[in-house]
């Protein structure tokens, strides 16, 4: 009976011995993998915005740059970058995706006298990130010569203060002011057979200031004061006459403008 036990006695023995083997293999090799995932993972450091630079006004809005300052490793892996731009105080539109470059060119044309918002996230071949801080910058203005570029139909018109009754013809005449600073006039007269030509101008103009814009004509320069200049009107005065246009979406500069980055 005793060297029955004795047999007993080494074999819990040795089934201890092999859970403790077991146990410390374990533990080893979960630390063997803890330090593996500590190797691959590498916190990257956050790039640096460049430009525009951050609360910078009056940028332009057409062929805009961006440029941050690249990220350095230790090894060879390289960094792509994502630009997010938005006017939305945490951009969520992306015009350009996995770049390797620090620097990119806008294609579209940016909203004039708007706040954007914009950072940077980097990603190296692993698969670690890190975001920028976010950026801030407004465009400018339009300026008068951008502004009054494009179609405008004729929509009413006024002697002093009354107003003079326009035929559905008369509607239709326009002005067209082209970037070349070329003019194109074209007015319409209600007759039996419909709307007829009356009179066709095709010269050029320019502006004096921010008010002031003269019309070439056979007879000279024709003086016009802008009183009124919004996105969809345009007020002409020559003495107590003035006219009032409305802007029509072809060959305006403003409906390229429109085209704000989605």
């Amino acid at each position: 009976m005793g060297t029955i036990r004795m047999k007993n006695g080494r074999n819990t023995l040795f089934q201890q011995g092999r859970r403790l083997v077991g146990i410390m293999v374990g533990i080893a090799l979960f630390l063997s993998c803890s330090k593996n995932d500590d190797a691959a993972y590498v916190e990257l450091e956050q790039a640096v915005l460049l430009t525009p630079a951050d609360q910078l006004m009056e940028v332009d809005f057409e062929g805009l740059t961006f440029e941050w300052q690249a990220i350095r490793l230790s090894d060879d892996r390289e960094i792509y970058y994502t630009l997010y731009l938005d006017t939305i105080d945490l951009p969520q539109s992306r015009p350009v995706e996995n770049l390797r470059t620090t620097t990119y060119r806008l294609q579209n044309i940016l909203s004039p006298d708007t706040t954007y918002y914009w950072y940077v996230v980097a990603k190296d071949a692993k698969g670690n990130t890190s975001n920028s801080k976010i950026g801030v910058f407004k465009t400018r203005k339009l300026t008068t010569e951008e502004f009054i570029r494009g179609k405008w139909m004729r929509d009413k018109e006024f002697r002093g203060e009354v107003e003079v009754s326009l035929t559905a013809c008369e509607r239709e005449s326009f002005y067209h002011f082209f970037a070349d600073y070329t003019f194109l006039g074209q007015s319409y007269e209600e007759e039996e057979e419909g709307c007829v030509d009356s009179e066709i101008l095709a010269s050029t103009y320019r502006l004096v200031g921010k008010d002031t814009l003269f019309i070439t004509t056979k007879a000279g320069e024709v003086p016009m004061r802008i009183t009124q200049l919004t996105s969809t009107t345009l007020q002409l005065s020559i003495g107590n006459l003035r006219n009032v246009f409305k802007r029509t979406e072809e060959g305006s500069h403003l409906n390229t403008l429109k085209e704000e980055y989605k």
